[in-house]
């Protein structure tokens, strides 16, 4: 009978333990699963952002070749839809001394 109660403490004690590890494995995946999420909204706002400055090159060069064929008035429309951009984004990395030499660039 000690032998029986011993095996079955036993047993119960590697229940516990395998319990505890089951308890682990599922905090990490939760975890995991949390960091997951993260890496998706970030990689949203990145496509996102790339977006926007790709707009924004491309409305660049627009600009360029409209100063260049001396059409002022698309170069001064195409500077204001480029400005808008840039208030709609939020650009961070666009300055508005930047925003305004672009237009000055244009009125010249």
């Amino acid at each position: 009978m000690k032998g029986l109660t011993a095996e079955m403490e036993k047993v119960s004690m590697e229940q516990k333990v395998i319990k505890e590890g089951q308890r682990q494995v599922q905090h990490k995946l939760k975890a995991m699963e949390a960091k997951c999420d993260e890496l998706r909204r970030e990689t949203a706002l990145v496509i996102q952002q790339s977006a926007a400055t790709q707009l924004r090159l491309a409305l660049m060069f627009q600009i360029l070749q409209a100063r260049q064929n001396k059409d002022f008035a698309k170069t001064a429309q195409l500077a204001q839809a480029f400005c808008g951009t840039v208030r709609v984004t939020g650009s961070p990395d666009l300055a508005l001394g930047e925003t305004a030499y672009i237009v000055s660039f244009n009125a010249s």
